[in-house]
């Protein structure tokens, strides 16, 4: 549930240009990525991961580093 609640504030935070929030989340959601354990959790957040990749929220190595760590 968190993870789409950063995902809203992120994207808005891009669509606003208030890029800010969305570097601000970096530093959690690289800590938050090896907690995930539930194979079910892993898939919607790979999910959301990809469409920050499509949409240009983060950086494509940021994106990577997200995936191997999940």
């Amino acid at each position: 549930t968190l993870f789409y609640v950063a995902n809203d504030v992120i994207q808005n935070a891009k669509r606003h240009h208030a890029l800010v929030y969305q570097q601000g989340f970096k530093p959690f959601l690289n800590s938050a990525m090896p907690y995930v354990k539930d194979n079910s959790i892993k898939k919607k957040i790979q999910r959301i991961l990809e469409i920050w990749r499509e949409r240009g929220v983060y950086d494509e190595d940021f994106i990577a580093e997200l995936l191997k760590k999940l």
